[in-house]
C-alpha cells in the first residue's frame, strides 16, 4: 500500500509519501539506494528511501521521496 502526494515548495516540484510492502524482502531490506514502485496502468516512478519504522513485528513503514516526474 502506497500513499503519495506531490508537493511544491519554493518552485520545486516534487512528489513522496509513504509506503507500506505486504511482504518483507532483502530487497526491502536494503532499500538504501531506493526503490522502484509500479503502480496502476503501467505507471513506474523510483524513489529513495527517507525513514522506516517498524508498525509490527512483520510489517514497516517507508517514508520515501519521489526522482524524477511524478508518474500519477
Amino acid at each position: 500500500m502506497a500513499s503519495l502526494s506531490t508537493n511544491q515548495r519554493g518552485g520545486i516540484d516534487g512528489w513522496g509519501g509513504t509506503f507500506r510492502p505486504d511482504q518483507i524482502t532483502e530487497d526491502v531490506r536494503n532499500a538504501g539506494d531506493g526503490l522502484t514502485l509500479e503502480l496502476p496502468y503501467d505507471q513506474i516512478g523510483t524513489v529513495a528511501v527517507t525513514g522506516v519504522r517498524k508498525l509490527l513485528a512483520t510489517q514497516v513503514l517507508m517514508s520515501i521521496a519521489g526522482r524524477g516526474p511524478a508518474p500519477f
